[in-house]
């Protein structure tokens, strides 16, 4: 598993490479994450172009995740997710919790200029 970090725009994308299933690959990318807040990221996307499979322990870290931007005024949205993956998030409706786009660009495009937490 892989983070990679890349701005659009004046946005933080973590490109997530590989299956998230609670071990040291979900703990990656929870400190992956961490990293942005303490950088006070306040625009976050996460890019699942390339993760196939997530279980409940990878959920919990992206719905802590949120919580925690989401307290501070900041959003964590989706992006690109695989079949697998999105039905995880489908099911319970997470994906409108978190917003989902189709792609980075649309993702980045969604937060309104000037407001950090559209």
């Amino acid at each position: 598993m892989a983070v990679q970090r890349t701005l659009v725009r004046d946005v933080a994308v973590l490109q997530v490479s590989g299956d998230l299933f609670g071990g040291k690959e979900t703990d990656q990318l929870q400190r992956a994450i961490a990293a942005e807040e303490a950088a006070n990221t306040m625009r976050l996307v996460l890019d699942l172009s390339y993760c196939n499979h997530m279980n409940s322990t990878a959920l919990s870290v992206l719905i802590l995740a949120q919580r925690s931007f989401k307290a501070r005024g900041a959003l964590i949205k989706l992006c690109c997710l695989q079949r697998q993956v999105a039905s995880l998030l489908l099911v319970p409706s997470l994906s409108t919790y978190f917003g989902y786009y189709p792609g980075i660009e649309e993702a980045a495009a969604s937060f309104v200029q000037g407001s950090p937490a559209s």
